[in-house]
């Protein structure tokens, strides 16, 4: 007569230990590769190129641009300046980024800004959701810059309304050259990858 094989408990436990550190190591694994895992990329399909500026503008005078993105977790905005001068100085920038007549965002930042073009990037705590939201930026040139600043805009016309200067509206073609950016790191960059994936 043959009896069913018996697993001994002995047995039985040094699998499940194995098991156990087989998950562990994984988990671990896991979490030591999103710890160093980041997400840096602008968010428009067709990026604003910056063609000809706006300007001269000195201190005190500004140019707005209305917005959307199609993605979550904006944490960033770019734009473009050159000035008349032979080289760069550094130049301040009051920025602000408004929801309808609220301002959400406000900084202050210097830039080196010279006769060539130099993108300016502004970062920011992240908007989690900012999809289907319409917002704005306000560019102002801080006080007393050494030269005055041109601020670059574009001809491609993917951005809502156009560029307005000191308050007065440009042609509808021309937008101030912005370009959103995500830059998120770890567990957010699954949180923003599921947020495009169907269902």
């Amino acid at each position: 007569m043959h009896f069913p094989a018996t697993i001994s408990i002995p047995a039985l436990g040094r699998r499940l230990t194995v098991v156990l550190a087989l998950a562990f190591t994984a988990l671990f694994t896991t979490l030591v590769l999103l710890w160093f895992v980041s997400w840096n990329a602008n968010m428009q399909r067709v990026p604003a190129e910056p063609i000809f500026g706006i300007g001269p503008l000195t201190s005190g005078e500004s140019v707005e641009q209305d917005f959307e993105v199609s993605g979550r977790y904006l944490t960033g905005l770019e734009f473009f300046a050159r000035a008349n001068s032979e080289q760069s100085y550094n130049t301040d920038f009051i920025v602000r980024l408004y929801e309808g007549t609220h301002i959400i965002r406000q900084d202050l930042i210097q830039a080196p800004i010279g006769p060539y073009l130099e993108s300016v990037r502004w970062d920011f705590d992240a908007l989690i959701d900012p999809v289907s939201h319409r917002y704005r930026l306000q560019v102002v040139v801080g006080q007393d810059p050494v030269a005055p600043v041109y601020l670059m805009a574009s001809l491609t016309d993917m951005l809502p309304g156009s560029a307005v200067t000191n308050g007065i509206p440009t042609a509808d073609h021309v937008d101030l050259a912005v370009r959103p950016w995500r830059e998120i790191r770890r567990l957010d960059t699954l949180g923003a990858a599921a947020a495009s994936l169907p269902a």
